[in-house]
């Protein structure tokens, strides 16, 4: 006869998930900043689910991937697994085996091994179980509501058709993992709490979880206690090696800022940056190569000098025909006025990558919230600059290809690049915009 599960000797005997090497854990996360998608379809806001476990399992994913993708640690399971075979034949083919598999293959069979593989020969189940129940499913804001720093920040949404955003949003996380995974599943736990979210525009902040509690216990935070932690978890990413091209966290500490900006300042700052023109005029020269090096480029308007601009051209002793801030990601649309005070001014054209035209943004900033109020902390992530095969300026007289690396001399001449040294500028993009915090 079947035993009552709710029988007395039932539960007796029902294994503890200690016991069954489990660990059990459920957080509770607030969004601090507007939710923009998130929901089952990209993009979109799901106003009845509006977070749910396949994307909170896509971010896990990824930053398990930049803060324990490291080949040493791959080695080790790599290790473990080869240990476990007692048969001599089938560990000799076991080692041919990994001996021939690519650095990427191995990635690929760890990350399957704990977090899933829905396709291919290899196909298993995630050992990470993860539930979402929404404690709050937040409220609607307009687009147009927020301040011009944040609206900068989601410039996407200017052309949506459901300018949206949610505010908000609370929700439990209850997981669930064998405990010899539980490293890593709790380092990708602690990279996502730091520098991910939920939704789109992530790396710009929107989306930003804050763990409220841990099984019950609240988790407050002072900045330094943030900074420590921060310091701590990089620095035992030193001396590790990574597959080629993989987004991982960096050791270096110029990559990594916990500022006292808020996330509406950060926004401004980037803004102030990346439009970066003389006089601060809105309609000035900017500061930057890209537009001189775009009129230079554009065979069809015959238009290689700048007069026919009634503002002098600061990149013609000698011209600088480079484009830097393809460091802040790809495409890049560069659209000239063309009335009457502008004729044979290019046409639009687009900067984008030879064969991929999209490239994430190596730069990812978003507000931590502290003891002390909200700060924001900023990261670069290692990772290509360029997508394969480098960039090209598409519409512009056969879309040729182009640099985005400038030299420290030409550095030196570029506004937002400069330093202290006067012959010599910061050539690495984004860390002169760490720097310029």
């Amino acid at each position: 006869m079947r035993p009552n599960p709710s029988s007395p000797s039932s539960i007796v005997n029902r294994k503890t998930d200690a016991e069954l090497g489990l660990v059990t854990q459920t957080r509770t996360y607030q969004l601090i900043t507007p939710l923009f998608g998130g929901g089952v379809e990209a993009g979109r806001n799901d106003f009845d689910l509006p977070v749910n476990g396949k994307s909170i399992r896509g971010q896990l994913r990824f930053w398990w991937r930049a803060i324990r993708g490291y080949n040493q640690n791959i080695q080790h399971y790599l290790d473990a697994d080869l240990g476990q075979i007692q048969n001599q034949t089938k560990r000799q083919v076991r080692e041919r085996q990994i001996t021939a598999m690519s650095e990427i293959d191995k990635l690929r069979w760890l990350e399957g091994l704990i977090w899933g593989m829905a396709a291919g020969d290899d196909r298993q189940p995630s050992k990470i179980q993860l539930h979402v129940e929404i404690l709050q499913t937040g409220h609607e804001i307009d687009y147009n509501s927020n301040s011009n720093n944040v609206k900068y920040g989601a410039f996407p949404l200017q052309t949506a058709q459901h300018k949206t955003i949610l505010e908000g949003v609370q929700f439990k996380l209850l997981l669930s993992c064998p405990q010899h995974y539980w490293t890593e599943v709790e380092a990708a736990l602690w990279a996502w709490e730091h520098f991910g979210g939920i939704g789109a525009r992530t790396r710009r902040g929107f989306g930003a979880v804050h763990c409220q509690e841990i099984d019950g216990i609240e988790q407050q935070q002072t900045q330094t206690q943030v900074r420590e932690s921060m310091a701590k978890r990089l620095s035992e990413l030193s001396q590790k090696t990574w597959c080629r091209d993989l987004p991982h966290l960096s050791a270096e500490p110029t990559r990594s800022v916990l500022t006292n900006q808020t996330w509406d300042a950060m926004l401004g700052k980037l803004k102030a940056f990346r439009q970066s023109r003389a006089s601060g005029n809105p309609a000035g020269r900017s500061y930057w190569t890209e537009p001189d090096a775009v009129r230079a480029l554009y065979k069809q308007g015959k238009w290689t000098s700048s007069e026919k601009h009634k503002h002098p051209s600061l990149w013609n002793d000698p011209q600088i025909i480079a484009f830097p801030r393809a460091a802040f990601g790809l495409p890049i649309l560069f659209h000239f006025r063309t009335d009457n005070d502008n004729k044979g001014e290019p046409r639009d054209t687009s900067l984008q990558g030879y064969s991929h035209d999209r490239l994430a943004s190596r730069l990812i900033f978003r507000p931590i919230r502290c003891k002390e109020g909200d700060k924001c902390v900023a990261i670069i992530l290692d990772a290509p600059i360029t997508p394969p095969r480098g960039l090209i300026l598409k519409n512009a007289g056969g879309s040729p290809q182009v640099r985005h690396q400038v030299t420290s001399a030409e550095a030196s001449r570029i506004e937002p690049l400069k330093t202290r040294t006067v012959d010599q500028g910061e050539t690495d993009v984004l860390k002169a915009f760490l720097q310029s915090l």
